[in-house]
Order: structure tokens, then sequence, then C-alpha cells
């Protein structure tokens, strides 16, 4: 028998606050091939947290990657 699928509004609020922000960040970037490299990223913002420091290290770590 197969297992009920949960709704993507189930799945991003699993063990989480129903105040907490959820933020999708995209980086862009050229490559060496000179073609565009996009980098998505869905980021939580805890309640009553400063959002610009998470989305401000989040995207340091995603370049830095890239």
């Amino acid at each position: 028998m197969a297992k009920k699928q949960m709704t993507f509004e189930q799945k991003v609020n699993k063990g989480h606050s129903v105040h907490d922000k959820f933020v999708k960040i995209v980086c862009s970037s050229k490559s060496e091939k000179q073609t565009w490299k996009f980098s998505e990223k869905y980021v939580r913002i805890p309640e009553g947290q400063d959002d610009n420091g998470i989305i401000t290290d989040v995207i340091k770590k995603i370049n830095a990657d890239a």
C-alpha cells in the first residue's frame, strides 16, 4: 500500500514554528565557459531573528561554493 505524500506546506512546517519565514535565495554566476549558473536555496528564518544576517551568510556560502 502506498504512503500518502505530504503537501509542500506540511513539509515546510514539519518541526518548525508557524511564524518562521522561508525565503528562496537565487544567486547567479558566470562559469569559465561563459555560461550562467544559477544556485538556489530555501532558507528558514526563525521568528525573532535578524533576516539580513542570515541571508548574507547564506549568500556568502553559496558564492564560496560556486
